[in-house]
């Protein structure tokens, strides 16, 4: 496991945390794109407080483990993370959380419309779209995501209907930033 890796979604995590851009709980699944590779390396464990080496993942672009191990609850999300990575190749990381407010929308169905200077300032200049629901997972749920990404742009973010949030950038940072863009912009609308 690569040590910048391993920081860099430490770093990520951090600005997370720091923001308070996520539920109470904590539970935020982090990837980043080993540069070079069709593989990821993940947050293994559901939340972000306290992640270590140990709580990380290596996987390929297929889902298979190649390091680590990762909770049942955790696989359910690999391909969210991973249809991110083979639908937008610029992407260096993806975030998914439960962040309140965006919540709120994602269970109330309702695409979030840009309308905040941070997502603005962030590269976020359209509406944040909505991906129907589809249990966590599942073919469906990852085709829901498919079918709304836009294919253009550093940053990027898709409401997931009755879930929460699924954010991406170049890197940790980016991917944060998207994400805490996007919670933070609703806290003020």
């Amino acid at each position: 496991m690569c040590s910048s890796d391993l920081q860099a979604i430490i770093d990520g995590a951090k600005l997370i945390l720091n923001t308070g851009a996520i539920s109470m709980s904590n539970h935020v699944n982090f990837s980043v794109k080993v540069p070079g590779k069709d593989q990821i390396l993940i947050t293994a464990q559901s939340s972000l407080a306290g992640v270590t080496p140990e709580s990380l993942a290596i996987l390929d672009f297929d889902g298979k483990v190649i390091e680590g191990e990762v909770s049942p609850t955790s696989m359910e999300i690999i391909n969210m993370h991973l249809v991110i990575y083979k639908k937008r190749p610029q992407t260096g990381a993806v975030v998914h959380t439960h962040a309140p407010y965006i919540t709120a929308f994602a269970c109330a169905q309702k695409e979030l419309e840009c309308s905040y200077e941070a997502m603005v300032r962030a590269g976020m200049t359209e509406s944040v779209p909505l991906a129907g629901y589809g249990p966590r997972g599942s073919d469906e749920s990852v085709n829901n995501i498919a079918k709304v990404m836009r294919p253009e742009g550093a940053l990027g973010a898709v409401i997931l209907g009755n879930h929460g949030l699924l954010a991406w950038g170049p890197d940790t940072a980016g991917a944060a930033r998207a994400n805490n863009g996007v919670e933070i912009g609703r806290a003020h609308v």
